[in-house]
Order: C-alpha cells, then sequence, then structure tokens
C-alpha cells in the first residue's frame, strides 16, 4: 500500500509506503438460504435471474491488520489495528451438478484506528480500504445448494 496525504493543519504532503497482513474471521448469509424451496436441483427450473438472487449474500465479521510502513522513507512504523469487513456478493454455480462455482465480492474494511498509513493527524478519521475480487470456490460435501 502506498500514497499521500495532507496534513490540514500545516499543508504539509505526507507520504507513505508499506505492507499490510491481514487474519480476519467472516461470515456470510445467502439470500438462498431464505427461499422457499433453496435445494440446488430444483434451481434448474428458475431463470437465471432467480438463480443469481438466490446466490446474493451479506457479510460481516472481524480481523486484525498488521502494518509495517516507512513514513517519508525515514524509520519503518510497525503497527497492529482491528478491523470490521463487511462484504456483498454473489456465488453463481456453474452448471447444474457441478461442484465448481464463480464468485464476485466487495468487501470494505472499516479500520478502527487512524495509523494504517503510519499518520495519525489530529481530528481526521479512522482509515479504510476495500478490494473487490472474482474468483472461483470448490464446494465440498453434500450436495444441496442454493
Amino acid at each position: 500500500i502506498s500514497g499521500y496525504s495532507k496534513n490540514s493543519q500545516t499543508g504539509a504532503t505526507e507520504g507513505f509506503n508499506g505492507e499490510l497482513v491481514t487474519l480476519q474471521v467472516r461470515g456470510k448469509v445467502h439470500a438462498g438460504e431464505f427461499a422457499a424451496h433453496p435445494r440446488r436441483y430444483k434451481l434448474v427450473r428458475h431463470s437465471f435471474v432467480s438463480r443469481a438472487l438466490k446466490g446474493f449474500y451479506l457479510g460481516t465479521g472481524g480481523g486484525i491488520i498488521l502494518i509495517r510502513s516507512r513514513v517519508h522513507s525515514e524509520a519503518t512504523y510497525n503497527n497492529k489495528e482491528l478491523y470490521l469487513p463487511a462484504m456483498a456478493g454473489i456465488d453463481l454455480y456453474l452448471r447444474q451438478d457441478s461442484r465448481l462455482l464463480l464468485n464476485l465480492n466487495y468487501q470494505a474494511n472499516f479500520v478502527l484506528g487512524d495509523k494504517i498509513d503510519g499518520v495519525a493527524i489530529p481530528g481526521s478519521k479512522n482509515d479504510m480500504f476495500s478490494s473487490l475480487t472474482i474468483g472461483f470456490a470448490y464446494t465440498f460435501g453434500k450436495l444441496s445448494y442454493l
């Protein structure tokens, strides 16, 4: 992670460059869990839109972020911050009998501190970072999907 922030009191631009390592626990709830017939094999008769809506999910959790950053190319700054992830996405099974699914996920992470960049400016708000991911997942266990 790298960037610049402007100090609102002095007007000085402060640059940073850092490495982040995160550890998180999260959970998600699919809309399909509330459908009248959530069993996967019944989805064959439904439209693509209906299947997509059943694969839609929301989630949250908690985590810790380990930060090692360098401000103005000076000494390394190490810190730990707690954060709360909030996510929304969709899981789409690729075929009727497949265990492989396509996942699209957006996650916003609200840091419970203001030092992710190594700079804490009085009066500034807590830091935040986000990600948009596209990926594949493989499901294990009984085939009773959304």
